[in-house]
């Protein structure tokens, strides 16, 4: 695992200043949640900062109180080396466990055991949660104990494109740093480096595809995968010609295990598209209409996680999602999430950066 510095970062200027001022001052804080869109690189900024506070080069200036940092780690101390290789006493990393759905109540007792203890060799004892959304209602509990009563020298970094499923309590207690979707020059800069042997145009359609995430443009960025993509976006424009025939072959034909994930990333933004159109309609019906499409984007958000952690019959699934099934009892979103969702829309529409509408649904529902 490489660990970039800030200068190495591309893109999100606002959050690195946001970051380098909090490690500069008299106090870091102890909880921060790095929000926005999935794919557009807040693990990596946070690993970042992980780097600095644990870089032995920076260990005399917290000892002493000077905060005179080096703003990036030296990459070459032991510190910097554990980290990158993923063994660094002081860091624990916590996400989804194997076959589960949700973070559970024992990992964040675990957690909290472990910012407890004295750092081993650095001055910071650090958690990171990767998809804090994914917290059921015991475990979010008991992370808020967490954050009311922080150990000396812990720090809690919470990573999510979902902030509106948080507690209103651990949002309260959380310095919050936004992370937007990357914009096309930061792609194209970011492609060139990372994947040099593709040519002009595949990088081009990547990007396009990608709408402002990183992680779907290195995904995407094969001739291959960018003529898989214009096939589906054909195959769901002529659904509405054909009938149930064609609706099974072509669910047969995209449920193979090379093209059913991209499909799926494929549907979710062809909704996004939809709902922005639909946004355009400053009317009570346009709004209704948009509310039954964002239940209806939820709903495909969960059955994707499911189908993925359940191994769920692929080509069922793509068909009930294209007949609207409820195929897994799943539940439409709040109307605090619809209110926000539409919000967020509707400021995208009125400056006119509509690319980043897709983007915006994954940060509100994902």
């Amino acid at each position: 695992m490489s660990i970039l510095t800030f200068d190495q970062i591309v893109g999100h200027s606002i959050p690195l200043q946001q970051i380098e001022h909090s490690l500069t001052g008299e106090r870091v804080p102890h909880a921060q949640l790095f929000f926005g869109p999935p794919g557009v690189g807040k693990t990596t900024v946070a690993l970042a900062m992980v780097g600095v506070l644990f870089c032995q080069e920076n260990r005399q200036a917290w000892i002493h109180g000077t905060f005179k940092i080096k703003k990036s780690c030296c990459k070459v101390c032991s510190s910097c080396r554990k980290l990158a290789h993923g063994n660094h006493p002081d860091l624990v990393r916590v996400g989804l466990e194997e076959k589960k759905t949700q973070i559970g109540v024992d990992q964040i007792r675990q957690l909290s055991q472990f910012l407890s203890l004295t750092p081993l060799e650095a001055q910071w004892k650090i958690a990171m949660i990767e998809d804090a959304a994914l917290l059921n209602g015991s475990s979010a509990n008991a992370l808020l104990k967490t954050l009311e009563e922080p150990s000396p020298h812990s720090l809690l970094i919470l990573i999510t494109s979902r902030p509106g499923r948080l507690l209103p309590t651990i949002l309260s207690r959380c310095r919050k740093i936004r992370f937007s979707a990357l914009e096309s020059e930061d792609l194209i800069q970011i492609l060139t480096r990372l994947k040099p042997e593709a040519d002009p145009y595949t990088r081009a359609e990547a990007i396009s595809l990608a709408a402002g995430n990183v992680a779907k443009a290195l995904e995407c960025c094969t001739l291959e995968k960018v003529e898989m993509q214009k096939k589906f976006a054909q195959d769901v424009q002529s659904l509405g010609e054909g009938g149930l025939a064609d609706l099974i072959t072509l669910a047969e034909y995209w449920a193979d295990p090379n093209r059913f994930s991209m499909a799926l990333e494929q549907l979710r933004l062809w909704i996004g598209q939809t709902i922005a159109q639909t946004l355009q309609e400053s009317n009570s019906a346009g709004d209704k209409k948009c509310e039954e499409w964002l239940t209806f984007f939820v709903w495909v958000t969960e059955l994707v996680q499911r189908t993925q952690i359940f191994n769920l019959n692929r080509q069922l699934v793509l068909e009930g999602v294209n007949q609207k099934q409820d195929l897994g009892g799943l539940h439409p979103p709040t109307p605090l999430l619809f209110e926000e969702s539409k919000t967020e829309f509707k400021s995208k529409v009125k400056n006119k950066t509509l690319g980043a509408i897709p983007q915006t649904l994954f940060f509100i529902n994902r």
